[in-house]
Protein backbone atom coordinates (compact mmCIF):
# COMPACT_ATOMS: atom_id res chain seq x y z
CA UNK A 1 0.00 0.00 0.00
CA UNK A 2 2.90 2.32 0.74
CA UNK A 3 4.30 1.76 -2.77
CA UNK A 4 0.91 2.61 -4.27
CA UNK A 5 0.49 5.77 -2.25
CA UNK A 6 4.05 7.14 -2.32
CA UNK A 7 5.47 5.68 -5.57
CA UNK A 8 8.47 4.21 -3.76
CA UNK A 9 9.29 1.20 -1.65
CA UNK A 10 11.30 1.32 1.55
CA UNK A 11 13.59 -1.37 2.85
CA UNK A 12 17.13 -2.62 3.38
CA UNK A 13 19.60 -4.44 1.13
CA UNK A 14 21.47 -7.27 2.80
CA UNK A 15 25.26 -6.81 2.73
CA UNK A 16 25.79 -10.56 2.65
CA UNK A 17 23.52 -11.80 -0.16
CA UNK A 18 22.27 -8.55 -1.70
CA UNK A 19 18.65 -9.52 -1.03
CA UNK A 20 16.04 -6.78 -0.65
CA UNK A 21 13.94 -6.72 2.53
CA UNK A 22 10.76 -4.62 2.50
CA UNK A 23 10.20 -2.38 5.50
CA UNK A 24 6.70 -2.79 6.94
CA UNK A 25 7.03 -0.56 9.98
CA UNK A 26 8.63 -3.24 12.15
CA UNK A 27 12.31 -3.62 13.00
CA UNK A 28 14.24 -5.60 10.37
CA UNK A 29 16.46 -8.01 12.26
CA UNK A 30 17.63 -10.62 9.75
CA UNK A 31 17.57 -10.92 5.97
CA UNK A 32 14.56 -12.92 4.78
CA UNK A 33 15.95 -14.02 1.42
CA UNK A 34 15.98 -17.80 1.00
CA UNK A 35 19.32 -19.48 0.39
CA UNK A 36 19.98 -23.11 -0.57
CA UNK A 37 22.73 -25.33 0.76
CA UNK A 38 23.91 -27.75 -1.95
CA UNK A 39 26.59 -30.40 -2.31
CA UNK A 40 28.42 -31.29 -5.55
CA UNK A 41 29.72 -34.66 -6.81
CA UNK A 42 33.07 -34.06 -5.12
CA UNK A 43 31.44 -33.54 -1.72
CA UNK A 44 31.92 -29.77 -1.56
CA UNK A 45 29.11 -28.02 0.31
CA UNK A 46 28.21 -24.36 -0.32
CA UNK A 47 25.30 -21.91 -0.37
CA UNK A 48 23.59 -20.55 -3.49
CA UNK A 49 20.78 -18.15 -4.34
CA UNK A 50 17.68 -19.92 -5.77
CA UNK A 51 18.04 -17.84 -8.95
CA UNK A 52 21.17 -19.85 -9.76
CA UNK A 53 19.12 -23.01 -10.32
CA UNK A 54 18.90 -23.64 -14.07
CA UNK A 55 16.52 -26.55 -13.64
CA UNK A 56 15.73 -29.58 -11.55
CA UNK A 57 17.24 -32.76 -12.97
CA UNK A 58 14.61 -35.21 -14.21
CA UNK A 59 14.84 -38.97 -14.54
CA UNK A 60 16.01 -38.99 -18.17
CA UNK A 61 18.87 -36.55 -17.61
CA UNK A 62 19.79 -38.26 -14.35
CA UNK A 63 20.14 -41.63 -16.06
CA UNK A 64 22.76 -40.35 -18.50
CA UNK A 65 26.02 -41.80 -17.26
CA UNK A 66 28.31 -38.93 -18.22
CA UNK A 67 26.56 -35.92 -16.68
CA UNK A 68 27.72 -36.33 -13.07
CA UNK A 69 24.25 -35.89 -11.57
CA UNK A 70 23.93 -36.38 -7.82
CA UNK A 71 20.98 -36.66 -5.47
CA UNK A 72 17.49 -37.85 -6.45
CA UNK A 73 15.82 -37.03 -9.78
CA UNK A 74 12.79 -34.74 -9.59
CA UNK A 75 9.42 -35.95 -10.84
CA UNK A 76 7.53 -33.37 -12.93
CA UNK A 77 4.29 -34.52 -11.27
CA UNK A 78 5.47 -32.81 -8.09
CA UNK A 79 5.75 -29.55 -10.06
CA UNK A 80 2.16 -29.87 -11.22
CA UNK A 81 3.19 -30.44 -14.82
CA UNK A 82 5.32 -27.27 -14.94
CA UNK A 83 8.72 -27.48 -16.68
CA UNK A 84 11.72 -28.45 -14.57
CA UNK A 85 13.12 -24.95 -15.09
CA UNK A 86 10.30 -23.62 -12.86
CA UNK A 87 11.66 -25.52 -9.87
CA UNK A 88 13.31 -22.46 -8.34
CA UNK A 89 10.15 -20.32 -8.35
CA UNK A 90 8.69 -21.69 -5.11
CA UNK A 91 10.26 -23.48 -2.14
CA UNK A 92 7.09 -25.60 -2.04
CA UNK A 93 8.62 -27.52 -4.95
CA UNK A 94 11.81 -28.34 -3.06
CA UNK A 95 12.74 -31.52 -1.22
CA UNK A 96 15.95 -32.48 0.53
CA UNK A 97 18.11 -34.58 -1.80
CA UNK A 98 16.75 -33.13 -5.06
CA UNK A 99 19.15 -33.23 -7.99
CA UNK A 100 19.71 -29.79 -9.53
CA UNK A 101 21.65 -28.17 -12.33
CA UNK A 102 22.96 -24.74 -11.28
CA UNK A 103 24.93 -21.78 -12.59
CA UNK A 104 28.03 -21.46 -10.39
CA UNK A 105 29.68 -18.52 -12.14
CA UNK A 106 31.44 -16.28 -9.65
CA UNK A 107 30.81 -13.25 -11.88
CA UNK A 108 27.09 -13.89 -12.36
CA UNK A 109 25.40 -10.69 -13.62
CA UNK A 110 22.46 -10.98 -11.18
CA UNK A 111 24.50 -11.08 -7.99
CA UNK A 112 27.01 -8.95 -6.12
CA UNK A 113 30.58 -10.13 -5.67
CA UNK A 114 30.89 -12.56 -2.78
CA UNK A 115 33.19 -11.90 0.13
CA UNK A 116 36.62 -13.57 0.05
CA UNK A 117 37.70 -16.46 2.28
CA UNK A 118 39.82 -14.03 4.32
CA UNK A 119 36.84 -11.75 4.90
CA UNK A 120 34.67 -14.66 5.99
CA UNK A 121 37.43 -15.94 8.30
CA UNK A 122 37.39 -12.55 10.04
CA UNK A 123 33.62 -12.93 10.54
CA UNK A 124 33.86 -16.42 12.10
CA UNK A 125 33.51 -18.86 9.20
CA UNK A 126 35.91 -21.34 10.84
CA UNK A 127 33.52 -21.63 13.78
CA UNK A 128 30.63 -21.99 11.32
CA UNK A 129 32.27 -24.96 9.59
CA UNK A 130 33.08 -26.53 12.94
CA UNK A 131 29.41 -26.40 13.93
CA UNK A 132 28.23 -27.58 10.50
CA UNK A 133 30.52 -30.61 10.48
CA UNK A 134 29.49 -31.46 14.03
CA UNK A 135 25.86 -31.60 12.85
CA UNK A 136 26.83 -33.39 9.62
CA UNK A 137 25.64 -30.27 7.76
CA UNK A 138 22.06 -30.95 8.89
CA UNK A 139 21.86 -27.93 11.18
CA UNK A 140 21.33 -24.25 10.40
CA UNK A 141 24.97 -23.31 9.88
CA UNK A 142 26.56 -22.30 6.57
CA UNK A 143 27.89 -19.14 4.95
CA UNK A 144 27.70 -17.51 1.53
CA UNK A 145 31.40 -17.85 0.74
CA UNK A 146 33.21 -18.02 -2.61
CA UNK A 147 31.94 -20.68 -5.00
CA UNK A 148 34.07 -23.67 -6.02
CA UNK A 149 36.10 -23.23 -9.19
CA UNK A 150 34.50 -25.32 -11.94
CA UNK A 151 36.48 -23.70 -14.78
CA UNK A 152 34.72 -23.96 -18.16
CA UNK A 153 31.62 -25.86 -16.97
CA UNK A 154 30.75 -23.42 -14.19
CA UNK A 155 27.39 -22.44 -15.76
CA UNK A 156 26.08 -26.04 -15.68
CA UNK A 157 27.02 -27.83 -12.45
CA UNK A 158 25.09 -30.75 -10.96
CA UNK A 159 24.46 -30.63 -7.21
CA UNK A 160 22.24 -32.14 -4.52
CA UNK A 161 19.99 -29.97 -2.33
CA UNK A 162 20.82 -30.38 1.36
CA UNK A 163 18.61 -27.77 3.01
CA UNK A 164 17.35 -24.19 2.75
CA UNK A 165 16.49 -21.32 5.08
CA UNK A 166 16.56 -17.53 5.14
CA UNK A 167 19.88 -15.71 4.97
CA UNK A 168 19.43 -14.28 8.47
CA UNK A 169 19.18 -17.78 9.94
CA UNK A 170 22.33 -19.00 8.20
CA UNK A 171 24.28 -15.94 9.35
CA UNK A 172 23.05 -15.64 12.91
CA UNK A 173 25.11 -13.78 15.50
CA UNK A 174 23.81 -16.09 18.21
CA UNK A 175 25.78 -18.95 16.60
CA UNK A 176 29.03 -17.74 15.04
CA UNK A 177 28.65 -14.75 12.72
CA UNK A 178 30.60 -11.61 13.69
CA UNK A 179 30.01 -9.44 10.61
CA UNK A 180 27.50 -6.73 9.68
CA UNK A 181 23.81 -7.62 9.73
CA UNK A 182 20.63 -6.06 8.42
CA UNK A 183 20.35 -4.00 11.61
CA UNK A 184 23.55 -2.18 10.61
CA UNK A 185 22.13 -1.10 7.23
CA UNK A 186 20.27 2.18 6.74
CA UNK A 187 16.78 2.21 5.24
CA UNK A 188 16.71 2.94 1.52
CA UNK A 189 13.98 4.31 -0.73
CA UNK A 190 13.61 2.91 -4.22
CA UNK A 191 11.35 4.63 -6.73
CA UNK A 192 8.49 2.44 -7.92
CA UNK A 193 5.68 3.90 -10.00
CA UNK A 194 2.77 1.73 -8.82
CA UNK A 195 -0.39 3.32 -10.21
CA UNK A 196 -2.85 0.39 -9.93
CA UNK A 197 -3.82 -1.55 -6.80
CA UNK A 198 -5.83 -4.77 -7.21
CA UNK A 199 -8.09 -5.80 -4.32
CA UNK A 200 -10.68 -8.53 -3.89
CA UNK A 201 -13.86 -8.39 -1.81
CA UNK A 202 -12.05 -9.61 1.32
CA UNK A 203 -10.15 -6.31 1.44
CA UNK A 204 -13.22 -4.08 1.31
CA UNK A 205 -12.87 -3.29 5.01
CA UNK A 206 -10.34 -1.28 6.96
CA UNK A 207 -8.06 0.18 4.26
CA UNK A 208 -7.64 3.95 4.03
CA UNK A 209 -7.52 4.76 0.31
CA UNK A 210 -8.40 8.44 0.69
CA UNK A 211 -5.67 9.37 -1.79
CA UNK A 212 -7.06 7.50 -4.84
CA UNK A 213 -8.89 9.20 -7.69
CA UNK A 214 -10.63 6.27 -9.42
CA UNK A 215 -12.21 2.97 -8.36
CA UNK A 216 -12.95 0.36 -11.04
CA UNK A 217 -15.30 -2.47 -10.08
CA UNK A 218 -14.69 -5.53 -12.24
CA UNK A 219 -18.07 -7.01 -11.38
CA UNK A 220 -21.34 -5.46 -10.21
CA UNK A 221 -21.96 -5.35 -6.46
CA UNK A 222 -25.65 -5.98 -5.78
CA UNK A 223 -25.32 -5.69 -1.99
CA UNK A 224 -25.79 -1.99 -1.24
CA UNK A 225 -24.06 -2.29 2.14
CA UNK A 226 -21.00 -3.96 0.58
CA UNK A 227 -20.90 -1.36 -2.18
CA UNK A 228 -20.91 1.36 0.47
CA UNK A 229 -18.06 -0.41 2.29
CA UNK A 230 -15.98 -0.55 -0.89
CA UNK A 231 -16.55 3.01 -2.03
CA UNK A 232 -16.00 4.44 1.45
CA UNK A 233 -12.42 3.15 1.34
CA UNK A 234 -11.70 6.13 -0.94
CA UNK A 235 -14.66 8.51 -0.61
CA UNK A 236 -14.16 9.44 3.02
CA UNK A 237 -12.86 12.16 5.32
CA UNK A 238 -9.40 13.17 4.27
CA UNK A 239 -9.79 12.39 0.57
CA UNK A 240 -7.70 14.69 -1.61
CA UNK A 241 -10.30 15.24 -4.34
CA UNK A 242 -13.28 13.75 -6.16
CA UNK A 243 -13.45 9.98 -6.59
CA UNK A 244 -14.74 8.44 -9.80
CA UNK A 245 -16.31 4.97 -9.50
CA UNK A 246 -16.80 2.89 -12.65
CA UNK A 247 -18.07 -0.65 -13.20
CA UNK A 248 -16.13 -2.40 -15.96
CA UNK A 249 -17.91 -5.30 -17.64
CA UNK A 250 -15.15 -7.88 -18.03
CA UNK A 251 -17.40 -10.90 -18.57
CA UNK A 252 -19.26 -12.12 -21.65
CA UNK A 253 -23.03 -12.16 -21.43
CA UNK A 254 -24.70 -15.37 -22.57
CA UNK A 255 -27.71 -15.36 -24.88
CA UNK A 256 -30.97 -15.19 -22.96
CA UNK A 257 -29.37 -13.83 -19.77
Amino acid sequence: LGRFRNSYKEGKKCRICGGWNDYNGKKLIGCRRLLMEVCDAEGRTFLIEPERVNRAVGQVEFNESNNGAVGTPVDMIRLGGAPLSDYRISHKNWQVGDSLCIDARDDHPLFQKRWSHNQWAAYGSDRCMELAEKDNFQGRDGFLGPLPDYEERCDSVHVKLNKWQVCGKFHGKNRWYLGPTLEDVDLEKELQDVFILLLDAKLSHGLDLSFVTHLFLLEPIDDAALLEQVTSRAHRLGCTGPVTIETVNVWQELDGE
